[in-house]
């Protein structure tokens, strides 16, 4: 293969990302950027071309999009209580979910507008800090859970600016821990803007799940510590209980971030109902 360019060209309409581009290094935050920046270049080269043309024919190893959404929608009926998904563990498998038509599948952009449009209840924001995708995974598990009992976006702390924290909405903070006690790599530059733009943020309410590892006793879950720190330094107050997720415990992250969550919707919709009362 030809080698590619800082923008990830290869030659005209051959393009390459991730590890392909940058060798076998960085961090799913890094490939998610990479691959990013990638698709807009793509974008941009396309601009103007006019009509495309047809896109090649797969090859019977080959899935196409619709596949892929087949074997989304097959992991997640086959999940056990308590978890978000079951994974398809050989090709066989995969394949096979993917080819089965007989599974109907919700139009993408329909079933994504409903979803904004079917949150009723109480407005939340699901802010995730992530090295390796765990917290991402289950601030995404979230959105599914809370869906019907509350107005649910999901985003991510690297692409989060202190100015879009909306006191009109309860923040849930998803955060894992990386290094020696460190804020994932992608959560820092929000650090480094709330330290220097030090906001008011005395409206704002917020929660906080924190994942890591026990057996790393001096830093266990500190990642999250630096953004609940962070945050009431500005004013903003933390409601409901500090959860967290052991990693080496016997509790599945999804299933502790649930009881949380449920504890922490509560204490929110009983101070909600005491102004409530008294008017």
């Amino acid at each position: 293969m030809a080698a590619a360019s800082a923008d990830g060209r290869i030659e005209p309409g051959l393009y390459v990302a991730g590890w392909l581009r940058r060798g076998g290094r960085g961090t799913i935050p890094d490939q998610r950027t990479d691959a990013r920046a990638l698709a807009a270049t793509v974008a941009a080269d396309l601009a103007g071309v006019g009509s495309p043309r047809p896109g090649l024919e797969l090859s019977a190893s080959e899935v196409g999009f619709d596949g892929w959404r087949r074997i989304d929608m097959r992991e997640q009926l086959g999940a056990a209580p308590g978890r978000t998904r079951a994974k398809l563990r050989t090709h066989e498998d995969l394949l096979a979910a993917a080819r089965d038509t007989a599974m109907a599948l919700p139009d993408a952009d329909r079933a994504q507008g409903a979803s904004a449009a079917d949150g009723g209840g109480q407005p939340v924001t699901v802010l995730f800090g992530t090295e390796s995708g765990g917290a991402e995974l289950v601030a995404d598990d979230l959105r599914t859970y809370l869906a019907g009992r509350a107005d649910v976006e999901v985003r991510d702390l690297a692409e989060t600016e202190p100015d879009q924290l909306d006191p009109a909405r309860l923040h849930l903070i998803v955060c894992s821990t990386y290094g020696d006690g460190e804020a994932p790599t992608a959560a820092r530059p929000f650090l480094a803007s709330i330290s220097r733009a030090r906001p008011d943020l005395s409206e704002l309410r917020y929660a906080v799940f924190g994942m890591g590892d026990q057996s790393y006793a001096r830093t266990y879950s500190r990642g999250s510590e630096l953004v609940d720190e962070a945050l009431a330094a500005c004013g903003a107050r933390r409601i409901g209980e500090y959860g967290r997720h052991d990693a080496g415990g016997p509790m599945d992250a999804v299933e502790s971030a649930h009881d949380w969550v449920d504890g922490v919707l509560a204490e929110t919709e009983a101070l909600l109902a005491g102004p409530r009362a008294q008017a």
